[in-house]
Formats: C-alpha cells, sequence, structure tokens
C-alpha cells in the first residue's frame, strides 16, 4: 500500500508541473486512492480538498492578473503611439504639408467660436479636443490651410476610423478644413478598407498611405 501511495504522490507531483487542469486532476486521483487504501493520514482527504480549492482559486487570481498586465501593456503601446507621432508628425507629413505645427490653441480658439455661437455642442467641442493630434499646415501642392485630426493607436480598430472622421466633422462645422487620419503599428486590412470608405487617411508605422491620403484631401 505504502508503495502505491507514494506512485499517487509523484503523480500529483509531476501533474503540478504541468497545466492547472492537470495539477489538479492528479490531485483528484490521489485523493481517490488515499480513501481506499485506509493508510492516509487522517483527514487527508478534506485536507486536499481545500488544497484543491485554494489552487482554484489562485489559478483564477493568476489569470484575473494576467489580464490586468495585457490591458496595462495595452494602454502604454498607445500612449507610446500618441507620442511616437506626436514627436514625429514633422516629418512623417512634411513632405505633404509645409509649415507645420501643433494646431491644439488654434483649433481650440475657432471651436469656442463656435460653440458661443451655437454652431457646435458642448459635447462637440469635447470631443474635438480629444483627439490625439491636432497638426496645422498648408498643402504643398496648393498652399491650401488644413488641420489634420489624428488617432494613434497600436493596432488601429474601428473605434480609431470612426473618432477620427467623426472629430475632422466637427472642424469643419467650425469652418476649418480638417483631414481625419488613423496612424498606428498594425492596420488589419478590414480596417484600411474601413478607413477608405470613411474617407481617412492611413498611416502605418509613420508612412503615409498616399492613395488614402489624395481620397481624404479631396473630400476635406
Amino acid at each position: 500500500m505504502h508503495t502505491a501511495l507514494r506512485e499517487c504522490k509523484i503523480q500529483v507531483f509531476h501533474a503540478s508541473g504541468e497545466t492547472a487542469g492537470a495539477f489538479l486532476a492528479g490531485l483528484t486521483r490521489f485523493a481517490a486512492h488515499c480513501t481506499g487504501i485506509g493508510d492516509c493520514p487522517t483527514h487527508t482527504e478534506e485536507a486536499i480538498i481545500h488544497l484543491t480549492e485554494r489552487m482554484e482559486q489562485g489559478f483564477a487570481e493568476a489569470a484575473e492578473n494576467r489580464h490586468e498586465m495585457r490591458e496595462d501593456l495595452g494602454w502604454l503601446k498607445r500612449i507610446a503611439k500618441e507620442q511616437f507621432y506626436r514627436v514625429r508628425a514633422a516629418a512623417i507629413f512634411g513632405h505633404l504639408l509645409t509649415q507645420g505645427y501643433d494646431a491644439t490653441n488654434q483649433v481650440a480658439d475657432r471651436l469656442q467660436e463656435a460653440r458661443q455661437s451655437s454652431v457646435i455642442s458642448d459635447r462637440d467641442y469635447q470631443e474635438a479636443l480629444a483627439a490625439d493630434l491636432l497638426w496645422g499646415g498648408q498643402t504643398r501642392d496648393s498652399r491650401q490651410p488644413i488641420v489634420l485630426v489624428l488617432e494613434a493607436s497600436w493596432t488601429v480598430g474601428h473605434i480609431d476610423v470612426d473618432r477620427a472622421a467623426r472629430r475632422a466633422a466637427v472642424l469643419r462645422q467650425a469652418g476649418l478644413r480638417a483631414l481625419p487620419v488613423a496612424a498606428g503599428q498594425e492596420w488589419p486590412p478590414n480596417m484600411q478598407d474601413d478607413a477608405r470608405r470613411s474617407g481617412v487617411a492611413i498611416v502605418q508605422d509613420g508612412t503615409v498611405d498616399q492613395e488614402s491620403w489624395e481620397a481624404a484631401l479631396a473630400q476635406a
């Protein structure tokens, strides 16, 4: 019987190095064997059940922690990408715009006037100024003033495309020529199609897609 008991313990030990399910299964086999051989310590089955419950709780907490870590990492990657486009805007858009500058204050003044005149709502005002980047300049071909309304993310999604288009529309209501831009490190193919349909310029890893730019400019 002692040999059988040692074999059960070995099974539990090996399972503990594998998945959570395998470890719990090992404990279950160990408990079932103990109840049948009669030489296990008193209350062993109860102790194993208690241990199993604690292990289940530990595995659940670990999974939750991993989920929180993934969310935190996603947030950090997004912030890093926003900062990248803020710092590199002049270089990224320099071949398309001249005299580039951070247009946040200028846009805020114009939106404030539009809000006071009831051209846009308070909500529109806040929404537009929440853009990741408002970059002004003049188009190199026509020298017409324009403001880029840019949304940045590591992996571009529908929300980024929608925000860029919606916020650029608010600037147009206020009398500014605005071009929506969605920028990111990764662009799923369906997102690029969505951006083109929405008249949003595509920027991937700091490179402007010329075709989407020209299409968005024609609608700005």
